[in-house]
């Protein structure tokens, strides 16, 4: 028992030492607690008066700022009084000229109008005036042309008589000159029947006589030398092979009448000479004859 007791008086000893050692500490920390307080408080009213100077002074700067920016909102709305007064005045000035060049831009255009409408019946009237003098030319012309067309159809019916005579007269002369080709040809049958001597010496006489080729070709050219005579197919005197060997029998006497045989019988030369008489409608039938007369020619007098 009496160890436990000082255990327990130990004990208790040894808590009141740990007591009263943490009443030391709490007041050792209460103390710098306060203390720290006071630096707070104190370090907190010098930040107030600091932030109360630096208010004071902020608030002066901003009486001074609010003042120049009074001062200066009054200049510019002083300014843009003054530039909408400018501008007002400018617009009724720049109106007032609008109207005033509308205004003689209306006159104008009214002018143009009636300066046009006089230039519209003018010119109506000089259109009209030229169509009356153009139907007037026009009937004074066709007038003429009716004159005219009434004398060359006279001149043309008296031309056609002319044409008709002349045609008819050298259709006489072929006719005739068929008739003497036909005597001829039977006067050659009659000298052919009665040969006895050599071949050159019988035809030389008739061939002086009649000369067939140079004669129908010189009837041929009187009759084709008028201009109104029309040269048809059957007027043509064209060269065959026959006619050549019995108007020229020897091949020496080809030779000598070939260069005129194909001067006159060359399909150019030839339409160069006739083409204005030849008939329309046998121009071709003629030309691939006066063809096969010239390769006549060429071959009777040249091979």
């Amino acid at each position: 028992m009496g160890s436990v007791t000082e255990a327990l008086r130990g004990q208790r000893e040894r808590d009141r030492a740990a007591d009263a050692a943490m009443q030391g500490a709490c007041q050792e920390t209460l103390s710098a607690l306060n203390q720290a307080e006071v630096d707070a408080r104190m370090r907190r009213s010098k930040e107030r008066a600091q932030r109360a100077a630096q208010m004071e002074a902020d608030s002066a700067a901003f009486q001074d700022l609010e003042q120049r920016w009074k001062e200066e909102s009054k200049q510019r709305e002083d300014e843009m009084l003054r530039r909408h007064a400018e501008e007002r005045r400018r617009s009724e000035e720049e109106k007032a000229e609008r109207d005033k060049r509308y205004a003689e831009m209306m006159e104008e255009s009214r002018q143009r109008a009636a300066a046009a409408e006089d230039f519209r019946k003018r010119r109506q009237d000089e259109m009209a005036e030229a169509r009356q003098k153009r139907e007037d030319a026009y009937a004074q012309v066709r007038a003429e042309e009716e004159r005219v067309r009434n004398l060359r159809a006279q001149a043309h019916e008296r031309e056609d008589d002319e044409l008709r005579r002349e045609e008819e007269a050298a259709r006489a002369a072929f006719q005739q000159a068929q008739d003497d080709l036909l005597n001829a040809r039977q006067r050659e049958s009659r000298v052919n029947a009665g040969m006895a001597g050599g071949f050159s010496n019988i035809f030389e006489p008739f061939n002086k006589e009649l000369d067939g080729t140079e004669a129908r070709w010189a009837k041929f050219e009187r009759i084709a030398a008028s201009e109104a005579y029309i040269v048809t197919f059957e007027d043509v005197p064209y060269v065959t092979r026959d006619q050549l060997y019995r108007d020229y029998p020897m091949y020496a006497d080809r030779q000598k009448v070939y260069k005129t045989l194909c001067k006159r019988w060359h399909p150019d030369k030839f339409l160069q000479r006739f083409c204005g008489n030849i008939a329309k409608k046998e121009d071709e039938q003629i030309m691939a004859a006066v063809k096969e007369s010239f390769q006549v020619v060429h071959d009777m007098c040249q091979k």
